[in-house]
């Protein structure tokens, strides 16, 4: 599980592609990430997602793919579309912490959770934040059609800095916690999806805590906030 930000380009750079020899440090297991439905109805996202190995986030892609190999692993972003408009550049993260439908599905086919943070990631895009009433509301009206949202970013262009679709030159550094192992439970109950719920948050706060002071430029100021 990673936290959501307006382009995960580091889970996909670092996790999803060999680039930085994923396929050497994790050996033998096939990372898939998965993201909103919404995504893939736009003309050619679908077959550039893809081709990326990305798929619809929804328990029954989900739970295919976890039954289907022990090898396979699910990159899931439980925040969503609520994560994704309180990302914004600075050295403060923000995380919705009261999705637990993954801890269900990890407790269903008896899947390791495993917390994973990028840092610097959410600095690759400016982004425009929505504070008219008028705004908000027609952001919420599109969520309800399409259940996409509206944004607006900018990053650089080919040739300058200052304005583009492009990312910004920052890096991104993702780490990787110890895997917390679950138990395959086929109807959890609540009790114990709240359990190892406080098990993983622990975990990435104490993943973040860890590394904020090689990775985010911030340091000590570097703040990770729960919503």
């Amino acid at each position: 599980m990673k936290i959501q930000s307006v382009a995960p380009i580091g889970c996909v750079a670092n996790l999803c592609t060999n680039t930085n020899n994923v396929a050497e440090l994790f050996p033998d297991i096939d990372i898939r990430t998965v993201t909103l439905s919404s995504v893939f109805r736009f003309p050619l996202t679908r077959e550039i997602l893809m081709a990326f190995g990305l798929c619809t986030a929804n328990k029954k892609n989900i739970l295919y793919l976890l039954n289907s190999s022990p090898s396979k692993a699910v990159m899931i972003f439980p925040g969503g579309n609520k994560e994704y408009h309180l990302s914004h550049p600075g050295n403060v993260y923000t995380i919705v912490k009261n999705r637990k439908g993954f801890i269900r599905l990890a407790l269903e086919s008896g899947s390791s959770l495993v917390p994973v943070f990028s840092f610097g990631e959410q600095n690759i895009f400016d982004t425009l934040e929505f504070k008219s009433p008028v705004l908000i509301g027609l952001n919420k009206l599109f969520y309800k059609c399409t259940r996409g949202s509206l944004t607006y970013v900018w990053g650089r262009g080919c040739f300058q800095d200052n304005y583009g679709i492009l990312p910004h030159r920052r890096p991104i550094t993702t780490v990787v916690g110890k895997p917390i192992e679950v138990p395959k439970v086929e109807n959890p109950p609540a009790e114990l999806v709240d359990e190892y719920h406080e098990k993983f948050f622990k975990a990435l706060i104490d993943l973040f805590e860890e590394y904020k002071y090689n990775y985010d430029e911030a340091g000590d100021e570097a703040q990770l906030v729960m919503v």
